[in-house]
């Protein structure tokens, strides 16, 4: 875990898998995890246990899932390759930066 003194911490279209999750105690600031709700990269299991590890901590945490949505949804030039995990949603990319702009102003 790092040191570093930070008032929040994001992941989107992340991988959510820590191998080592004794220091999340120590987090200071908030943790948002905004992710797809189909997302193949990112097994349910790893979702459970980072949802189980920061609440056991005591983390002040906010998880969104984007119902049916694949990793990177968001990002428009990936196409629509669903097969292959990855699919641009435009309804669901305009949730989530409506999303990330909420959290921003209530942090900043």
């Amino acid at each position: 875990m790092s040191e570093a003194d930070l008032d929040a911490v994001g992941a989107f279209h992340a991988g959510l898998s820590f191998p080592d999750t004794s220091g999340l105690g120590d987090i200071g600031g908030s943790v948002f995890i905004l992710h797809a709700g189909s997302d193949p990269h990112v097994p349910q299991q790893d979702l459970n246990a980072i949802w189980e590890a920061v609440e056991a901590a005591g983390v002040e945490y906010q998880i969104n899932i984007y119902g049916s949505a694949v990793h990177s949804f968001t990002n428009p030039r990936l196409g629509d390759h669903p097969s292959q995990g990855v699919d641009y949603d435009e309804t669901g990319a305009g949730r989530f930066w409506a999303e990330m702009q909420t959290l921003s102003d209530n942090i900043f």
